[in-house]
């Protein structure tokens, strides 16, 4: 399965990242974790502050493995070119060692 990064390429989630999990892993550094926020059988959203501009954002963290299918990709390339006044925008999606972490606006 593949993923449209915020930069424009494609990473593949079926191959070591090797290189590319430096660089994905510094920008989750770019956040701090304030609390949990939701817990379901897809995965958990956590509240984030950008250390860098002071924004909070909403991370939904799924499990990488069985959970990331065809389902979530197409989910995630929708949700990326969604542009409406009561949508939530969708920020990034990064990579953890563990997890996909989809970074969205936060609604409070």
């Amino acid at each position: 399965m593949c993923l449209l990064a915020d930069t424009g390429e494609i990473v593949s989630l079926n191959v070591s990242l090797g290189r590319h999990s430096r660089i994905l892993k510094k920008k989750m550094e770019r956040y701090t974790i304030l609390k949990e926020i939701w817990s379901g059988n897809s995965g958990v959203a956590k509240l984030v502050k950008d250390k860098w501009t002071g924004e909070l954002y909403a991370v939904k963290y799924i499990e990488r493995g069985k959970k990331i299918d065809e389902h979530v990709q197409r989910e995630i390339m929708n949700h990326r070119s969604l542009r409406h006044p009561n949508i939530i925008r969708f920020k990034e999606v990064l990579l953890t060692p563990t997890h996909l972490a989809i970074v969205m606006e936060y609604a409070a």
